[in-house]
């Protein structure tokens, strides 16, 4: 079984919820001096997606490399733009080089990163393989 780095349907709001909300864990753990990881894990680790923890902390970092800043994180229920921009990245609304002028050999690293996402996505939430 082969899994590719397609985007992630737009229609898989939860996995996208939990994104968002271990975006905003990373932010938080990353302004507070907290282990990143470990963070990470305890929230991914209630839905089963504990495998996740490396794999975001390593897609915000990237992330925050391409935007050249602290990526910018919404509170409750309101996303903040960078929050829809790597919704939009993952789900494959938005190409990372229509977002991001200058990629560079950064910008190939943080599309792998957004690769091995969408990948570990499908295998942690036993989503079907893309033909």
């Amino acid at each position: 079984m082969t899994y590719l780095s397609a985007p992630i349907e737009a229609g898989a709001i939860s996995i996208l919820g939990l994104v968002l909300v271990s975006a905003r864990r990373w932010r938080e753990a990353r302004d507070t001096g907290l282990a990143v990881q470990p963070h990470l894990y305890t929230e991914l680790v209630r839905e089963g997606g504990d495998i996740l923890a490396p794999v975001l902390d390593s897609l915000m970092h990237f992330y925050e490399i391409v935007l050249r800043r602290p990526m910018c994180v919404g509170r409750g229920g309101i996303a903040s733009p960078d929050e829809d921009l790597l919704l939009d990245l993952l789900t494959g609304t938005k190409q990372s080089r229509e977002a991001f002028k200058d990629l560079a050999g950064m910008g190939r690293t943080f599309e792998t990163a957004l690769a091995s996402t969408r990948i570990m996505v499908r295998k942690a939430f036993g989503l079907p393989a893309l033909a």
